[in-house]
């Protein structure tokens, strides 16, 4: 290592010339090689001088030291944050419930009395070929259907429940259509919100052509009653305790199901797509299981007594 001597230009170069040296070292060995000049010179003023180029060799380490710091400090507060904000925002969001269903069709069970059979249990019940009750009431939970959305919904619930003229409905407007509705999941909310449809439009009701309902009820009533005649002087519409429930099946043909009270099906019809009715093959006395789809024909048309 070249000796210090007092003359600043000289000083200098070996300054200069120390620095280059020093270049090649890593930061430690620069720092033992200063360290070890200065304790071999006996100059003050090279002793002070070389003093000064160390603790400028650590202070410029240290300011890299810190830079890198800074840096790594900011790069995982920004990692961080961006964690942050995945868990607490991206991802919630894009998580959705189940999605809305619009085909979905609500079940609707109603329940018809007359001062005749004020004891009979007799409920509609409108269903497709599976469950969808849940679906629907889970889609108007959680989805936010568009006003349009929702007063097309209403306007098909209520065409294909309660027989309204998808015409008129069509002529009313989305708004009107949504203000009037107090909902279609429930058999109180569909029957709110026909008649406050109703109330302002009358023709939305179409006449209903074939067989009605009630026309199905007592027809079934009335070939049990023959097929049981000794079962109760007041026949099945009187009796309680048998049960006479109307539906729709998966295919769309109108049934009726016989039934003890809060027991067993005893018996099973449908009207067919020639108005006739038929009697599941099972309860007609064929050796088939109640599960298998065989119908016996019971009567081709409705009996002229029942048609008023």
């Amino acid at each position: 290592m070249a000796y210090y001597g007092n003359d600043n230009d000289n000083f200098q170069n070996n300054n200069d010339n120390l620095n280059y040296a020093l270049s090649e070292y890593s930061y430690d060995q620069k720092i033992a090689m200063l360290k070890l000049e200065i304790a071999k010179t006996n100059d003050h003023e090279t002793r002070r001088r070389l003093e000064v180029l160390l603790n400028e060799t650590i202070a410029e380490h240290d300011k890299k030291n810190k830079v890198y710091l800074i840096g790594f400090i900011i790069f995982f507060v920004l990692i961080g944050g961006f964690s942050v904000w995945l868990f607490l925002f991206y991802f919630p969001n894009k998580d959705t419930s189940a999605p809305y269903n619009q085909n979905a069709t609500p079940i609707v069970s109603t329940s018809q009395s007359s001062e005749s059979d004020t004891q009979v249990s007799v409920s509609e019940t409108y269903q497709s070929n599976y469950d969808q009750s849940q679906e629907v009431e889970n889609g108007l939970q959680n989805a936010t259907p568009s006003q349009h959305t929702l007063a097309e919904q209403t306007r098909t619930v209520l065409e294909n429940n309660q027989g309204f003229d998808r015409q008129v409905l069509n002529s009313i407007s989305d708004d009107e259509i949504v203000a009037l509705t107090a909902g279609y999941v429930t058999n109180s909310q569909l029957a709110q919100t026909a008649d406050n449809l109703l109330a302002k439009y009358p023709n939305l009701k179409i006449e209903e052509k074939g067989i009605t309902k009630d026309q199905f009820r007592r027809w079934v009533a009335q070939v049990w009653d023959r097929k049981h005649p000794t079962s109760e002087e007041t026949g099945l519409l009187n009796n309680p305790k048998l049960t006479l429930t109307l539906s729709t099946d998966s295919e769309g043909y109108a049934t009726a199901s016989i039934a003890l009270v809060q027991s067993d099906t005893v018996d099973f019809y449908r009207i067919n797509s020639n108005n006739e009715l038929e009697e599941s093959a099972h309860f007609a006395g064929e050796h088939v299981s109640p599960l298998d789809d065989h119908w016996v024909l019971v009567e081709s048309q409705l009996p002229e007594d029942l048609k008023n």
